[in-house]
């Protein structure tokens, strides 16, 4: 429910923001891997284990 309703507003204002929504870590660390380069600094804000995203993309080496 509440994906769906956050999905809703992002799409409403991504024009204006740029903002998007994935519902999922593996596809919000897909999209980072294709688009971060070195040098770029990538902050995860968030609630609960956010921070997995992190430590996934620094493993990984991007």
């Amino acid at each position: 429910m509440y994906f769906d309703i956050l999905r809703k507003a992002v799409r409403h204002d991504r024009q204006q923001t740029g903002s998007m929504f994935f519902p999922t870590f593996g596809e919000i660390e897909s999209v980072l891997r294709a688009s971060i380069q070195p040098g770029d600094l990538v902050l995860t804000v968030g609630a609960g284990d956010v921070y997995k995203i992190g430590e996934d993309l620094v493993s990984s080496g991007k």
